[in-house]
């Protein structure tokens, strides 16, 4: 996956997709660790850096990025551990 952004941190993950960054994939390398996959690694990297210095997001939008993250997580699980972790 050349240039790719992956992180296991899902609040950077809500983020960058508040931000309209487009989401590729979600691995899971072992049971409940999994890994976002975004586009562009460069973009990924500077507004990563952004979030961690505080930029302003409004909550409502990540809070339901966040849930988005979380759906997809749980529909990984049942279709990979047949339950729902």
């Amino acid at each position: 996956m050349e240039n790719t952004y992956q992180t296991d941190d899902i609040l950077i993950a809500s983020f960058l997709l508040s931000q309209k960054v487009r989401y590729l994939d979600l691995l899971c390398d072992r049971p409940r660790h999994f890994i976002f996959v975004f586009e562009d690694n460069q973009i990924c990297e500077q507004l990563a850096k952004e979030y961690m210095n505080n930029a302003p997001a409004p909550a409502r939008e990540l809070f339901a990025r966040r849930e988005e993250l979380i759906g997809a997580i749980r529909y990984r699980n049942q279709n990979t551990y047949g339950k729902d972790y």
